[in-house]
């Protein structure tokens, strides 16, 4: 495969990154906000291959998500010209996206290995993990995608890299996900990923 028919498929790593991180965070069969620890040690204990299989798709997803970074780096440096600043803080945000996203589904690969072990996993060690996920998943990453959006957003108003209507609505979505609810913006965010090019 040579290096154009790379840089034509390299936007489609935002979607896949979505895919897979959606498919991921399915298969841990929680759907309650804050469930019990009683609750959270039942739906754990009797899927850990399934805990393994999400951790690793969401694995898969941060790495693609990385890759999609470099790609909107480029995109937009080439657009912003000068020294860049505001590429490399979307760069910045980008990985820091896919690092959290990475650190999040590592502590659900933590669960299913502690839920497959000898003795299986405790109602503290259940709730400790998913909690550390759904924070980082939740809160954290909401911070850094307002980064990498945010920026974006900035250059392609700048530029015109983009039609006006996406550079104001990449623009909300970044505010929005510095706010409270920051958590229901994400789904936006997911929208974003998948629908650039």
């Amino acid at each position: 495969m040579n290096d154009s028919r790379l840089e034509k498929l390299a936007p489609l790593s935002g979607a896949l990154a979505v895919v897979l991180m959606m498919a991921g965070a399915g298969m841990l069969g929680v759907y309650d906000y804050l469930p019990s620890a009683e609750k959270l040690q039942g739906i754990f204990s009797d899927n850990s291959t399934n805990l393994i299989t999400a951790g690793y798709l969401g694995l898969f997803s941060a790495a693609l998500l990385l890759w999609f970074s470099g790609n909107v780096y480029s995109a937009l440096r080439e657009r912003e010209g000068s020294d860049g600043r505001l590429s490399m803080v979307a760069f910045g945000g980008g990985v820091a996206s896919g690092v959290a996203m990475g650190v999040a589904f590592s502590a659900i690969l933590g669960i299913g290995a502690r839920a497959g072990a000898v003795g299986g996993i405790s109602g503290d060690v259940a709730v400790a993990l998913y909690d550390l996920y759904g924070t980082i998943l939740g809160q954290m990453l909401a911070f850094t995608f307002a980064v990498f959006i945010g920026a974006a957003a900035v250059v392609s108003l700048r530029t015109g890299m983009f039609p006006a209507w996406f550079g104001w609505a990449s623009a909300l979505i970044a505010i929005g996900l510095l706010t409270p609810l920051g958590y229901f913006v994400l789904f936006f965010t997911l929208i974003w990923l998948f629908a650039y090019e």
